[in-house]
């Protein structure tokens, strides 16, 4: 079909008379289909007139008619209904709380709501509520059918991500000529199998339905949110997928879940358009890298209020330098760049994107001061025109999307576009998602990363890259590592609750006062070669570890003339906490052996031994280290590993917010994790994950120096006399301890899933004991390529290696 007779075909028609056209050509044609439910088009088509006549018959007096469904088929026939019955379909957001809903309904002026049966009835006696099986066991009458494309048709409320939400009120024709431009930009027709990953309150989610339903293709339904990420590739090669779409957040997810080796470069997929954000660099290479040689990638920039209104196509042959230009003009739509005072600017000067068309959406539900303010009509061309919240400029007759106006901040008066720092952290590999923000309260920038489950880089590492890359001022002062970045319904990243979030992380600067804190402050200053530090500062989450720990322990004793017990440091982690403690001479712990090294939330992970696991999982990874009798000083012959884990065992029922956790440790905090475990799950815990990181082997075999073995015998001979060795003892001595523990312990089978690491050993298979812990069913066994057991919690490489198989399962 040539364009012009494709664009009348979709302008003469309103969208369920297209609808109704389409099934009749394509009656046997899969229309939907989801977990539960696959239906054809003439199955649908019929399902919907029958309910359509019954919306008709049993509310006549109604204009606008709430659609309050998880998505389903059972939504996509009432949405269709709604339109083909002449009413005005609201669809609300089941993820909202029920206070916003109302006052959107309100807003809206909805009178009645018809609801998914699955879902609770709002508590509102002005409100009628219809469950949708009941709505189908009315009775209908005949239905009258109206062609006038000019007619509203569908509100739909903004997510609210960027202000207050608004209704935004489509005809027929806007949405129409829409359809008609997404159809000619990917050249959609009954042959496609497309996506639906939106939210459908959202018009991405619209837009999706739309584009399938009326061009005869199938619409295919993953849940992101049952599913997760992990199974969509498979998924999309499953279905035969042809058409994939979604938010920038959702396609780095979904490359991210790509494992390593494998790519979808054999499936049916022939085009991936995504939207909603600036694509980078980075987020083409995964493109070329992961799908087929023959897809193209399609980055366009579209609104709820107008539609799509720029598109850019590559092809594997394209060449991106920076980010990928939001494209090129789409057919009857002009972008201006304009300043605050309607002067349209020249190329390459940023200014708001103004969009001139005759297919706009009519402006937002009972807001007119806004919509005037927004809708605006060229004195000039006599068009209407819409003023976006957002910048850009052209470039070589490209729309580059600078962004939106609050990402322009004003810092010591220079101007930063936080998009650049963000476009900057996305070429690092192992960085899913990036997001900066400029917080007020501080004046600073803080920067968020999601990462990878395949991360390959640490938070020094990203810093230390961008002081390489960016000037001194567009340094981030703070980077916050998350494991999954908060979405609004839209999927699109909700920074009103990233910038909740770093108050939980962020804390003002507080210069000490005091010889005390002032003192401290200088000792942490020293230890971890920070310029300034502030008195609520955490030590560890400024890069501090164990071993800097008991550097700034030895050095304030010294200063003080105080004994510190080993451990304080994680438990105060501030200074001033710690100046407080020393002023009073005063270390009592509510806690003898957890001390919390990460704060966060989700299953909390408890930790045996050093606490290298901390430095590559995310910030919001709740982790608790549990220090051993020997970081105490105490060395008791008449202790068992049994009596050591139950006083571990207490103190985590004791603070543990849930039923649920993760024990792991490294060597001998690995057979403390198995027996901690042991004890936790006949308390009635639920131990998600046992990690073994490294534990010896009994049989493994040992060849010592001389040096070594003498070193061992004199520490034999302080061991079994009770007598404290010198310091220059101090490492072989804690060996036979350990080595004395170990052979009183017997290793008992475990029932739960375990994750047992253990490095290159002499050692068969067959002949070790740990890989028999678990049934083979719940064992995940990786094997370190190295032969040093010290190396693997000092050895980087090593590290990444074992924290990057954790994230893969608790992620």
């Amino acid at each position: 079909m040539k364009d012009n007779e494709l664009k009348s075909s979709f302008l003469s028609q309103t969208i369920d008379g297209r609808f109704a056209n389409i099934a009749d050509t394509f009656p046997d044609n899969i229309a939907y289909s989801d977990n539960e439910n696959t239906v054809t088009y003439q199955q649908l088509s019929t399902e919907v007139d029958s309910l359509a006549a019954k919306i008709q018959k049993n509310l006549p007096d109604e204009s606008i008619v709430g659609l309050y469904f998880e998505q389903s088929l059972a939504f996509i026939t009432s949405f269709l209904s709604v339109i083909r019955a002449g009413k005005v379909a609201v669809p609300l957001d089941t993820k909202s709380p029920e206070n916003r809903l109302l006052r959107l309904i309100s807003h809206a002026e909805i009178k009645t709501i018809i609801k998914g049966d699955t879902l609770p009835y709002f508590d509102n006696k002005e409100l009628t509520i219809i469950s949708y099986s009941d709505f189908c066991q009315k009775e209908g009458g005949d239905l009258s059918i109206s062609n006038d494309i000019h007619n509203q048709t569908v509100i739909l409320y903004t997510s609210g991500s960027t202000g207050e939400s608004k209704g935004v009120v489509h005809a027929h024709r806007s949405l129409m000529h829409h359809t008609y431009r997404f159809t000619k930009l990917l050249n959609l027709s009954h042959t496609d199998k497309s996506t639906l990953l939106y939210n459908t309150a959202y018009f991405g989610g619209l837009r999706d339905i739309l584009s399938a339903l009326l061009n005869g293709g199938s619409l295919h339904y993953y849940s992101i949110e049952k599913n997760g990420y992990a199974q969509l590739p498979t998924w999309l090669e499953k279905n035969n997928i042809t058409i994939y779409t979604s938010v920038i957040t959702v396609y780095r997810q979904l490359c991210d879940a790509i494992d390593k080796g494998k790519d979808l470069k054999h499936s049916h997929l022939r085009a991936i358009r995504i939207g909603s954000d600036v694509c980078l660099k980075s987020d083409f290479e995964k493109f070329k890298t992961y799908f087929p040689d023959n897809c193209i990638f399609v980055s366009g920039l579209a609104s709820s209020e107008t539609g799509l209104i720029r598109q850019n196509v590559l092809t594997k042959d394209s060449i991106v330098t920076d980010s990928v230009p939001n494209g090129y003009p789409v057919e009857d739509v002009d972008v201006y760049i304009k300043d605050e005072d309607g002067v349209t600017l020249e190329d390459g000067e940023i200014g708001i994107m103004v969009i001139a068309s005759d297919y706009l959406s009519l402006g937002y539900r009972n807001m007119p001061e806004l919509t005037a303010e927004k809708y605006k009509i060229n004195s000039a061309t006599g068009q209407r025109e819409f003023w976006s919240g957002d910048t850009g400029y052209i470039k070589d007759g490209s729309l580059v999307f600078a962004g939106r106006k609050d990402t322009q901040v004003k810092i010591s008066g220079r101007r930063i576009d936080l998009a650049e720092i963000d476009s900057v952290v996305m070429d690092l590999n192992g960085i899913t998602n990036a997001i900066s923000l400029y917080y007020e309260e501080t004046k600073s920038i803080v920067l968020f990363i999601e990462i990878s489950k395949h991360n390959f880089i640490s938070k020094e590492d990203i810093s230390k890259y961008l002081s390489e890359n960016l000037p001194f001022y567009m340094q981030p002062t703070r980077i916050i590592a998350l494991s999954t970045f908060p979405l609004s319904p839209s999927f699109k990243v909700d920074k009103k609750a990233l910038y909740a979030l770093i108050k939980d992380y962020e804390q003002p600067y507080v210069e000490p006062t005091g010889k005390y804190e002032t003192e401290v402050i200088n000792v942490f200053c020293t230890v971890l070669n920070k310029e300034k530090i502030g008195i609520h500062d955490s030590f560890f989450e400024l890069g501090g570890d164990s071993i800097s720990a008991t550097t700034a322990n030895t050095m304030l004793e010294k200063i003080f003339n105080v004994e510190i017990p080993y451990g304080y440091l994680y438990q105060a982690q501030t200074a001033q906490l710690v100046a407080q403690a020393i002023q009073a001479n005063n270390f009592d712990k509510p806690l003898q052996w957890l001390s919390l090294v990460n704060r966060g939330g989700g299953v909390p992970i408890y930790w045996v031994g050093e606490e290298s696991i901390r430095k590559y999982l995310p910030d919001d990874q709740e982790i608790y280290r549990i220090s051993t009798h020997y970081d105490h000083g105490e060395l008791d012959k008449s202790l068992t590993v049994e009596l050591i884990c139950s006083e571990f065992t207490k103190e985590i029922l004791q603070i543990n917010k849930g039923d649920r956790c993760i024990v792991g440790g490294f060597s001998m905090g690995a057979r403390y994790a198995l027996e901690v475990s042991h004890q936790l799950k006949k308390q009635g815990m639920n131990v998600d994950l046992l990690i073994l990181l490294d534990p010896t082997e009994d049989k493994e075999k040992k060849f010592l120096k001389i040096g070594d073995m003498v070193k061992r015998f004199i520490s034999n001979c302080y061991f079994f006399m009770d007598i404290e060795p010198p310091k220059s003892f101090k490492t072989i001595h804690v060996y036979q301890y350990h080595k004395t523990l170990r052979k009183k312990y017997k290793l008992s089978k475990y029932d739960g899933k375990v994750l047992l690491f253990q490095r290159r050993q002499d050692t068969p298979m067959e002949d070790r004991d740990w890989p028999k812990i678990t049934d083979p069913d719940n064992l995940t066994f990786h094997q370190l390529e190295l032969d040093d057991h010290f190396e693997v919690v000092t050895n980087s490489e090593i590290q990444l290696q074992w924290t990057n198989k954790i994230k893969e399962l608790i992620y």
